[in-house]
């Protein structure tokens, strides 16, 4: 497996990360599969296992190789979803789903464990957050939610629609590249009158951003370009490379170009590896 930067490599993450010298990266921006939650259609891939705990072993196992390569200084952006202990039924078909793409590629499962309340949400995200700090030394440094503008409706009559996803920030020391003047302000325009102003407000922990549910990234679950353009326009020094070992849709990479960084990536899945070329490529086109 060649490893070349402002490329998109197609192996398995953590092989590819093993191919990566000490402290080569600035800031990493990724979200791995979820556990139980999809098929990407490639041998060996993540979120497969047959157990939760082989699952949070594999991914705190992973990232701490991905530590040996972030600079001391460096930051690691980690979205992980979460899911309930019970048999899962796949993609349905609601009237209601704010998207038609939303929620298709489910896997029909059976995750259902004895050994956990029936039905409770397994916190997996916290679950692996708290083993990275307790086992991998990882510093904790915020949750981030980012909250969905568009979701698929629970069937479910007794709780409420999820409509939110956790971002951990994590890093190596309580001292870290972070450039806060450059993400602090969110800037809106309130209209096209010429007497118009821009509001601003702070940015804090809770981060309302769209997803893209059309389909053209290819990708069976994408998240939105601002979900890694905030962490890479504060955490990333001028002309920084950034990593993501599950490209995906090409979202981080395509933040990473846009922001003038370079960057390191890897799919498992060789379809997704050439969306996300292609998608790198078009920037400034």
């Amino acid at each position: 497996m060649a490893v070349s930067i402002d490329q998109v490599v197609n192996g398995d993450a953590l092989e590819f990360v093993k191919r990566l010298p000490d402290s080569c990266v600035d800031l990493i921006c990724t979200s791995p599969p979820f556990w139980k939650q999809r098929d990407y259609d490639a041998d060996g891939q993540y979120g497969l296992e047959e157990y939760m705990h082989d699952y949070l072993d594999r991914m705190s196992d992973f990232f701490i190789e991905v530590k040996r390569v972030l600079k001391k200084r460096g930051t690691l952006w980690l979205n992980v979803g979460d899911c309930y202990n019970e048999n899962s039924g796949g993609y349905f078909n609601n009237k209601n789903n704010d998207a038609p793409n939303i929620g298709k590629n489910r896997l029909k499962t059976s995750k259902y464990n004895k050994e956990y309340p029936r039905r409770s949400l397994l916190m997996i995200p916290y679950r692996l957050s708290i083993k990275m700090i307790d086992e991998g030394g990882w510093h904790c440094r915020n949750l981030i939610i980012w909250k969905k503008k568009i979701v698929q409706p629970t069937t479910a009559k007794n709780r409420f629609t999820i409509d939110f996803e956790p971002v951990f920030l994590f890093t190596q020391s309580p001292k870290y590249y972070f450039d806060m003047d450059k993400v602090k302000w969110i800037i809106e325009d309130n209209g096209d009158d010429i007497f118009s102003q821009a509001e601003r407000s702070e940015r804090r922990a809770v981060w309302d951003l769209s997803s893209d549910h059309s389909g053209k990234t290819g990708h069976i679950a994408p998240y939105p370009e601002d979900l890694a353009a905030i962490p890479i326009l504060g955490g990333c020094p001028e002309n920084g490379i950034v990593l993501d070992p599950f490209v995906g849709s090409g979202a981080t990479i395509a933040a990473a170009r846009s922001l003038g960084c370079r960057f390191l990536a890897c799919n498992i899945n060789e379809e997704y590896c050439k969306n996300a070329e292609k998608r790198v490529a078009s920037i400034g086109k």
